[in-house]
C-alpha cells in the first residue's frame, strides 16, 4: 500500500529536474548550431593548409661550372624560380631566403612597421599635423633603407614624396628642394599627387625633370666578389655583375646586390666615379657551410655522383626537392645550360633537360622558358620495384663537329702519306733518267714499277685528304649552324621539350619591361606587393622573399 505513493513522489521530482533542465539543453544546441557554420568557414582554410603542407617545398641553386658560365647560371636562375613560382606545385623558398632568413624576416617586418609609419603619415599630414607627418616620413625612409628595397621601392618613393610635402607645407622650402634634387633621378617618372603638391610645385618639379632629361646619361661599372650578384638599382632588375650600366640619369642612385650565401649589400652608389665600383659581398653564417657543399656539387656535377651531391644540398637546406641550374661554357659566346631537380629523399631525379644558348639578353629570356618550364610540371617516374632513377651521366657528348675534327687529322694525314709517295714517285722518276744500266737491263721495269706504285699511292692519298677535309667542313659548319638555331630558339638541343616562344623583343640596351606594378611573390606559404600608391598609401606583407619579379630589365652592351 504504502510503495505507490513513494514512486509517485520520485516521478514528480525527476519531471521537475527535466523542466529546470531544458533551458540549459537549449542553450547548448544553440551553441552547437552557432558553432557549426564556423566549423564549416574554417574547413576551407584547413583544407588549404593542409593541401599547402602537401606541396613539396623546392629551392633552386645555380651552378656555373667555369668561371665565364657563372653570371649566366645566376640569370637563368632567377628565370627558373619564375617558372617554380608560376606553377601551383611547389610551396617555393629562395636559396637566398634559406641562407639569410633571420635577416630577411627581420627586414620585412621593418619594411611592414615602415608601410604603417607611411600611413600615419598621410593621415597626420591630413590632418594638418605637419611635425608628425614629418617624423612618421622620416622613421619610415630610415627603416626602408635598412630593408630590401629591390622589391619595395616604391614605398621609399612614397615616403620621400609625403616628407617633401611635409617640409613645403611647413615653409622648409630648402630642405625639400634639396629632397626633390635627390629623388628625381631615382625615379624619373614619378608623379606627383595634385593632393599633396600645389600646381606651382609639380611645374618646378617638371622642370628639373626637363633639365635632367637633358644632362648626358652616366655610367656605372659594377662588380662583385666573390660571387655574381643580382643588381638592382633603384628598384629595377638590370642583370648579373659583372655588368657595365650607361644609361643612369644624373645623381645618386640605390644600388642593392642579392647573391645566396651572402648578405644583401644596399647604399646609394654615384655614376661615373672613378674607375669600375668593386663590391666585397659578406657571406652569412650558412653561407660559409653552403660554399663547400657548392664547390662539391660543382665537382660532381659531370659525373655519376652528382645526384648525391644536389641530395646533401637540399638536406642542408632543409627542402623537399632541388632544382640545379648548371651551365658549361662551350665555347665563344655559347654555353650549355643543363637543369635537372631531385627529391631530397634519396636523390630520384624528377626531371632534367638540356639546351644551349648564346649570350644575349634576349635569347635568354625568350628561349629559356621553352626548357624551363617544363621541368617544374611533371615528375619522371620512379622504377618498377619505386627505387630512385638516376640519369647517366656522359661527361662528354659526341657530336658531328667532333667527327669533323677527326676526319680533319685523317685529312691532314692523308695529305702527309701522300707528300711521301709524291717525293718517292719523283724521286724514282729521276733514278729512271740517270739510269746507265742496257735498255733490256730488268733495273728499268723495277724502278718503273715502283715509281708508278708511288704516284698511284700519291694520288690517293691526295684525293682522300681533299674528300676528308671537304666532308669535315661540312660537319662543322652543320653543327655550329644547327646550334646557333638552336640558341635562336628554333628547336631544343635534348630531352626538354620546348616550343618557340612567340614574343616581340625590346632592345637589349633598353628596359626589358618598365612597367610599375610588381607581381606577389610566394616563398615559404607568404606573399608580399611592393607596389604602392603615390598617395603615400603602402601594400607590404611579412615576408622578405628573393628572386621576385620585377619592374624591368636591361642588360649591358656585352650582353
Amino acid at each position: 500500500m504504502f510503495k505507490r505513493p513513494r514512486s509517485l513522489i520520485v516521478a514528480l521530482l525527476m519531471m521537475l529536474f527535466c523542466l529546470a533542465a531544458l533551458p540549459a539543453l537549449a542553450d547548448d544546441s544553440k551553441n552547437e548550431e552557432s558553432a557549426a557554420p564556423a566549423k564549416a568557414e574554417a574547413s576551407p582554410k584547413q583544407s588549404q593548409a593542409s593541401s599547402k603542407s602537401l606541396r613539396p617545398r623546392l629551392s633552386v641553386i645555380g651552378v656555373g661550372l667555369d668561371a665565364k658560365a657563372m653570371r649566366t647560371a645566376a640569370y637563368l636562375v632567377r628565370q627558373a624560380e619564375s617558372s617554380a613560382r608560376a606553377t601551383s606545385r611547389f610551396d617555393f623558398v629562395s636559396a637566398v631566403e634559406l641562407l639569410d632568413a633571420e635577416n630577411i624576416k627581420a627586414s620585412g617586418e621593418k619594411a611592414m612597421k615602415a608601410g604603417r609609419l607611411i600611413e600615419q603619415a598621410r593621415r597626420a599630414y591630413d590632418d594638418l599635423e605637419l611635425e608628425d607627418a614629418r617624423k612618421s616620413a622620416e622613421e619610415a625612409i630610415a627603416l626602408l633603407n635598412e630593408s630590401d628595397l629591390s622589391g619595395r621601392f616604391s614605398m621609399f618613393i612614397n615616403a620621400q614624396k609625403l616628407l617633401i610635402a611635409s617640409l613645403l607645407a611647413d615653409s622648409e622650402m630648402k630642405r625639400a628642394n634639396d629632397l626633390l634634387h635627390g629623388l628625381l633621378p631615382l625615379d624619373p617618372e614619378s608623379r606627383f599627387d595634385p593632393n599633396l603638391f600645389s600646381p606651382d610645385y609639380i611645374a618646378q618639379a617638371r622642370k628639373m625633370r626637363e633639365e635632367l632629361d637633358k644632362e648626358k646619361p652616366q655610367a656605372l661599372d659594377l662588380v662583385a666578389a666573390p660571387e655574381p650578384a643580382l643588381v638592382y638599382i633603384d628598384g629595377r632588375f638590370r642583370g648579373v655583375t659583372p655588368i657595365e650600366m650607361h644609361d643612369l640619369a644624373p645623381g645618386d642612385h640605390m644600388m642593392t646586390l642579392i647573391a645566396p650565401g651572402y648578405a644583401r649589400t644596399q647604399r646609394m652608389v654615384t655614376p661615373a666615379a672613378a674607375g669600375t665600383v668593386t663590391e666585397k659581398m659578406t657571406p652569412t653564417s650558412k653561407g660559409t657551410q653552403y660554399a663547400p657543399l657548392m664547390t662539391t656539387l660543382r665537382g660532381k656535377f659531370m659525373t655519376e655522383e652528382r645526384n648525391d651531391a644536389a641530395l646533401g644540398m637540399a638536406k642542408f637546406l632543409g627542402i623537399d626537392q632541388l632544382a640545379v641550374v648548371a651551365v658549361r661554357t662551350l665555347g665563344g659566346n655559347e654555353f650549355s645550360a643543363m637543369l635537372y631537380r631531385v627529391d631530397a629523399k634519396d636523390g630520384h631525379e624528377l626531371a632534367n633537360a638540356e639546351s644551349v644558348f648564346t649570350e644575349d639578353a634576349r635569347t635568354l629570356d625568350e628561349g629559356a622558358d621553352s626548357f624551363l618550364a617544363p621541368l617544374f610540371a611533371v615528375d619522371q617516374p620512379r622504377g618498377s620495384d619505386g627505387k630512385a632513377v638516376r640519369a647517366v651521366v656522359n661527361p662528354f657528348k659526341w657530336r658531328k663537329r667532333h667527327t669533323g675534327f677527326v676526319l680533319y687529322g685523317v685529312a691532314a694525314a692523308a695529305l702527309g702519306t701522300g707528300i711521301g709517295f709524291g717525293l718517292d714517285a719523283r724521286s724514282q722518276a729521276q733514278t729512271f733518267k740517270d739510269l746507265t744500266a742496257p735498255q733490256n737491263s730488268p733495273v728499268y721495269d723495277r724502278v718503273e714499277k715502283v715509281g708508278k706504285r708511288s704516284a698511284i699511292l700519291a694520288d690517293v692519298s691526295y684525293g682522300v685528304a681533299l674528300a676528308a677535309a671537304v666532308t669535315a667542313t661540312v660537319l662543322v659548319i652543320h653543327d655550329y649552324l644547327s646550334d646557333r638555331a638552336v640558341a635562336a630558339g628554333v628547336a631544343p638541343v635534348s630531352s626538354g621539350s620546348s616550343k618557340k616562344k612567340e614574343s616581340a623583343s625590346s632592345s637589349a640596351a633598353s628596359d626589358f619591361d618598365d612597367a610599375d606594378d610588381s607581381e606577389d611573390e610566394g616563398g615559404s606559404g607568404s606573399s608580399r606587393s611592393s607596389g604602392s600608391s603615390d598617395e603615400g598609401g603602402s601594400d607590404h606583407g611579412d615576408e622578405e622573399v628573393h628572386g621576385r619579379e620585377d619592374q624591368g630589365s636591361s642588360w649591358d652592351s656585352d650582353w
